[in-house]
């Protein structure tokens, strides 16, 4: 189970470096569940779904809207476990920036 926790917590650690970089920020609303989609895709994950949540926790259809993206995926080496990632969504002159909040893994 050592190797599985080391492999989860890599995994989960390279999606918040890649994140912390910048690498979805300053874009716009119609790219920002596809940055996020993308940087999870770079490290092997498949996207089960992506919410854009209110500052409620209201689902919500507009990036303008949102306050947080939520995700659940899975990867082909974690043995069947779902992916939660939370991920802060804010908008600075015009452009949109996504932040990692936080992960977790559920075990079915």
């Amino acid at each position: 189970m050592r190797d599985l926790d080391s492999l989860i917590r890599d995994l989960h650690s390279n999606v918040m470096r890649e994140l912390m970089s910048d690498v979805c920020s300053e874009i716009d609303g119609s790219e920002v569940v596809s940055c996020v989609r993308n940087v999870l895709s770079k490290y092997g994950f498949n996207i089960n779904s992506c919410t854009l949540l209110s500052i409620n926790g209201e689902v919500v259809d507009d990036p303008d809207f949102a306050r947080y993206i939520r995700v659940e995926a899975s990867h082909p080496d974690t043995r069947g476990l779902s992916h939660i990632f939370t991920f802060g969504l804010f908008k600075r002159s015009g452009k949109f920036n996504v932040i990692y909040l936080q992960s977790a893994i559920i075990k079915k």
